[in-house]
């Protein structure tokens, strides 16, 4: 077995997992059929700290779940350290259980066997999405590698490092997307964890990065660039 899954177990899951894909890609007019579903992890192990907070971390994992119906590849999509108050709000608020697109696991995603399987059971193929990731990812995203997104809404300011340092107490390393590469004039730069996963999906089915930060950054942040632009160059 790899990864601690018997064969007939894992190819039973890897059955669900294509079964899923298809259900997600009944939204999306242009579809890719012939691929591996990269597998993406949301992790919802964070103290929220409102009622407020709570039900925004249930719309965004619905918005995930329509942006990924959406994509030309669908992923495979888990929300892990699914447990506590985090787990009880969104299961009475959006109805999680009932979604078929998105698997629900209480542990870490570092101890889902289906996770753990799809990483060859090498922690060094799950790579967390931080906005202060110590890589910069730049090159494809790849079916081997687990794709972790922080369960954290948009604060203002962020806390910074609140992501790294998570990763770093489970083992496994960061990477940010390209962000202030492509946009250095914004000032702010974290996204909302819908774009932040967009920008994953897209990668998949675009030549370049820089398409990809055309077509999910969110306008603010082009327009912060444009405008602080234009104060350099004494623009109205």
């Amino acid at each position: 077995s790899a990864g601690g899954i018997p064969a007939r177990e894992r190819e039973a899951s890897r059955a669900r997992g294509w079964a899923r894909a298809r259900v997600a890609s009944r939204a999306c007019a242009v579809v890719e059929r012939d691929y591996e579903p990269i597998h993406v992890a949301i992790d919802c192990g964070y103290s929220q700290d409102s009622a407020r907070a709570l039900h925004s971390v249930g719309k965004q994992l619905s918005m995930i779940v329509g942006t990924n119906r959406r994509a030309r590849r669908p992923a495979r999509l888990h929300a892990t350290s699914f447990a506590g108050d985090v787990a009880a709000s969104v299961r009475q608020k959006h109805a999680i259980d009932a979604w078929q697109d998105m698997d629900t696991h209480a542990d870490a995603f570092t101890e889902v066997p289906e996770l753990l399987d799809a990483a060859g059971g090498d922690l060094n193929n799950f790579v967390y999405m931080s906005p202060d990731g110590e890589e910069v990812l730049t090159g494809e995203v790849e079916s081997g590698v687990v794709y972790v997104f922080a369960g954290l809404i948009d604060v203002n300011p962020p806390t910074p490092n609140l992501s790294r340092a998570r990763a770093e107490s489970l083992g496994v390393r960061t990477a940010r997307l390209p962000v202030r590469e492509f946009y250095p004039g914004a000032s702010a730069t974290v996204m909302s964890i819908v774009s932040a996963v967009e920008c994953v999906l897209t990668k998949q089915t675009t030549a370049s990065w820089e398409e990809v930060m055309e077509i999910a950054v969110p306008n603010r942040i082009k327009e912060a660039r444009k405008t602080r632009y234009k104060r350099r160059k004494g623009v109205a």
